[in-house]
Parts: C-alpha cells; sequence; structure tokens
C-alpha cells in the first residue's frame, strides 16, 4: 500500500465516530486488509478507546443487536428468508426440529428443517432464529454449519 493510500485510509478513520470505528475493529475486520485495521487501531488508540470483543461491543451498543435480533457473526453466515413452514400429515412430511446450539452474543439458536417419515429422515436446510422473536428466521449458508 503507498503512501498516499495509507494517508487516505487515516482521513477516513478519523472521519468515523467511535461507535462506528470500533463496529470496523471488530465486527468488520474481515472486510478490510490488514494495513487498514492496522490504521483503524492506531486511531482508537489515539482516541483512547479499548478494543472490545464481539460479546462487549453488543453490552455497549445494544441497539444494533436489537435491530435485527442478531449478531454480526450470525447475519454473515445466514441469509433473510421466509418463514419456513412445516407441514406434516401422519407423521410425513417437513418438521422444524431445535437443536442445542445456540449463539453465545446474540442467544440466537439453530432449528433443522427435516423431512420426517414418522422419524426425522433427511436434514434439508438449517435456519437462525431470534431469541427474541421465534418468527424471525434466517438461513444458515451451507458450509457455514
Amino acid at each position: 500500500m503507498d503512501i498516499a493510500a495509507r494517508q487516505e485510509i487515516r482521513e477516513q478513520m478519523k472521519d468515523l465516530n467511535d461507535q462506528a470505528l470500533l463496529r470496523l475493529i471488530t465486527l468488520e475486520k474481515d472486510e478490510f486488509l490488514p494495513e487498514a485495521l492496522a490504521i483503524a487501531a492506531e486511531e482508537a488508540e489515539s482516541r483512547n478507546l479499548k478494543v472490545l470483543t464481539a460479546k462487549e461491543y453488543y453490552v455497549q451498543f445494544p441497539d444494533e443487536l436489537e435491530s435485527s435480533g442478531f449478531c454480526q457473526r450470525c447475519l454473515n453466515q445466514s441469509f433473510e428468508q421466509e418463514t419456513p413452514l412445516g407441514f406434516s400429515l401422519f407423521g410425513i412430511g417437513t418438521r422444524l426440529i431445535p437443536s442445542k446450539d445456540e449463539c453465545d452474543i446474540c442467544r440466537s439458536r439453530v432449528e433443522d428443517l427435516w423431512w420426517c417419515f414418522g422419524s426425522p429422515v433427511r436434514r434439508m436446510a438449517r435456519y437462525r432464529v431470534s431469541a427474541d422473536d421465534s418468527t424471525h428466521y434466517r438461513r444458515i449458508r451451507e458450509g457455514q454449519e
């Protein structure tokens, strides 16, 4: 990265408010080059901001979590989809079955959509369900399980 690019990034980091800067360092770090993150960390240090864990970030800025019900990690591993409908007749059909997987940050949980023939036969999809609103589902991307 050349000097002009570094200077431009420094100026952009200075323009961010504290919350946006901490969000970048804490939640969005995978989206930036290491050099840009280092500049962001320098800016946070110059403002005497403590770098937070994701859990600490959502405690300090709860409004971000409340807007969707999901933390950034859960949002990244899933996508918006209509609520899946489970339907079965005499035990044959689809059914949502809760798993024990719960996020330690936003407390959302995973439910699996199963094809059932009396008992579960084949998992068809996985969904993350908001802890605050059991009707808010996000489908988990393949390979993100």
